[in-house]
């Protein structure tokens, strides 16, 4: 089973083992949706020269209604699902296999994503063990 904790500042991943922690592969990366965030408010701001806040980009990768074009609600999607392309990237290139065993995501940045986690084709089996501390 591997475990992935999505926060603010990092994404952080452990392996269990027969129901225990393998430290040997366990790594914390600063890839959290922070980075999402940032990315998100420079290229909107860049490109239709707007500011948008963190609860706005919830609310438009959460599917809630908005007053946002097409256009950029197009593009944070876009960027959301390039996100996590890239972070379940990493964890490949770091010899995490997704496809096998049970994966199990926490915390709200899990949350945040759900959408994009379940319809990746590199996730295999995914547990939903989100929670809010």
């Amino acid at each position: 089973m591997r475990s992935l904790d999505i926060s603010g500042f990092t994404l952080d991943y452990l392996v269990l083992r027969e129901g225990r922690p393998d430290l040997s592969v366990c790594d914390s990366l600063e890839k959290g949706v922070i980075t999402l965030y940032n990315r998100i408010i420079s290229r909107v701001s860049s490109d239709f020269d707007m500011l948008l806040e963190d609860t706005d980009i919830d609310t438009i990768i959460l599917g809630k209604n908005s007053d946002y074009s097409d256009s950029v609600i197009r593009l944070v999607k876009q960027m959301t699902k390039q996100y996590v392309d890239d972070f379940l990237g990493a964890l490949r290139e770091r010899g995490i296999d997704l496809k096998t065993g049970c994966i199990v995501f926490i915390s709200g940045g899990a949350k945040l994503l759900r959408e994009y986690l379940e319809n990746t084709d590199k996730i295999g089996n995914i547990q939903d063990c989100v929670h809010e501390l």
